[in-house]
């Protein structure tokens, strides 16, 4: 890739995410990541090829429609599908080669968790466990909590089943769509989706560091409880 269309690239996603700063700082975390990922995964098999160019440009570009989709009341806007497309017309603007724009499109199409769509290839895998790794952590609590605020959500919230909130709130789906967001919670959000993000990851290197991350989550939410209930 020349360095006119990476700044190009650059450009475009700064200004598709101008107004959601945070959404920038996490595409570049995930980029961050990515990198890491790639490092592990080649040192640990230097038979797989993974192409940097499709990497990057698919991490860089996979949230171009998450303003889209935020924006959109109805929930039927899906930012992977909407960005898949979007990427397209965009890259196909400033001439990257068309099979280079099918394997980034790809990538962008398989991030999501929850619509289901399997990775395709090696780079794919690295995006959508990049992405669900930046999720889980330390950064993770501090995300959810930002998400809890914009959303005049609860800070501590258990209901007292479930099954009952799903069917309430997310359509009886761990995956579906928050209909109330001022109703959910980073405990229910852990309980339902958080909890089992390692076992969905594709690579052993991105499990490794899961499994440290979710740790720490649980153990953040565990004496949350007790200082709520006022016994620490």
């Amino acid at each position: 890739m020349k360095k006119e269309q990476y700044n190009k690239i650059i450009g475009f996603l700064e200004e598709k995410l101008s107004d959601s700063p945070h959404d920038l700082d996490h595409v570049y975390r995930v980029l961050n990541l990515s990198k890491k990922l790639k490092k592990m995964i080649s040192e640990s098999n230097n038979q797989i090829a993974i192409d940097e160019e499709v990497l990057y440009t698919a991490v860089l570009l996979h949230d171009i429609a998450r303003v889209d989709e935020d924006n959109d009341e109805t929930g039927l806007t899906d930012h992977a599908q909407k960005g898949a497309i979007d990427a397209r017309v965009f890259l196909e603007s400033i001439k990257i080669d068309k099979n280079i724009i099918d394997r980034i499109v790809s990538c962008i199409k398989t991030h999501r968790y929850r619509k289901g769509a399997s990775a395709e290839s090696i780079e794919a895998e690295i995006l959508y466990d990049a992405d669900k790794l930046d999720a889980i952590g330390a950064i993770g609590v501090a995300r959810s909590f930002g998400w809890i605020g914009k959303h005049n959500a609860k800070i501590y919230f258990v209901p007292d089943s479930i099954e009952e909130y799903l069917k309430e709130n997310m359509n009886g789906d761990s995956k579906g769509i928050i209909k109330d967001k001022s109703k959910h919670s980073v405990q229910i959000e852990f309980e339902v989706k958080l909890k089992e993000m390692q076992k969905n990851l594709y690579t052993k290197e991105a499990k490794m560091i899961a499994e440290k991350r979710l740790r720490f989550f649980e153990e953040f939410l565990i004496k949350l409880h007790n200082e709520v209930i006022g016994i620490e």
